[in-house]
């Protein structure tokens, strides 16, 4: 198993609904699943033997969308194979005007005063 993480900030348009989703591109070889984590919560899984689903949304209230995130994958190989998921992306689905305000959801066991 690797884990790889990074951090992302971001200030979407106010007063706008703009969903966002995290995409992986290439092919992943069936050997390979990834566990996605946002902000703490796990959003999803990816891999060659359970699907074709390349696109992940990154659900609103998970999603700081005027702030700080961090994604975090959890790879795991069934055999040493020394490569990662591949290309890993963030995109827009859309943006529309107007939107219903959703509430941030702390992560699992945070504690903000720490």
């Amino acid at each position: 198993m690797t884990w790889y993480r990074t951090g992302f900030r971001l200030d979407l348009p106010k007063g706008q609904d703009t969903p966002a989703g995290l995409r992986f591109g290439g092919d992943v070889p069936p050997a390979y699943r990834v566990v996605i984590y946002l902000n703490g919560w796990n959003i999803g899984q990816y891999g060659g033997d359970i699907g074709p689903q390349k696109e992940f949304p990154l659900p609103a209230g998970l999603l700081r969308e005027h702030g700080d995130n961090t994604l975090a994958l959890a790879v795991t190989a069934k055999e040493q194979t020394g490569a990662g998921p591949g290309p890993v992306s963030l995109f827009a689905y859309s943006t529309v005007r107007g939107g219903v305000p959703v509430s941030g959801v702390p992560a699992p066991g945070y504690d903000p005063r720490r």
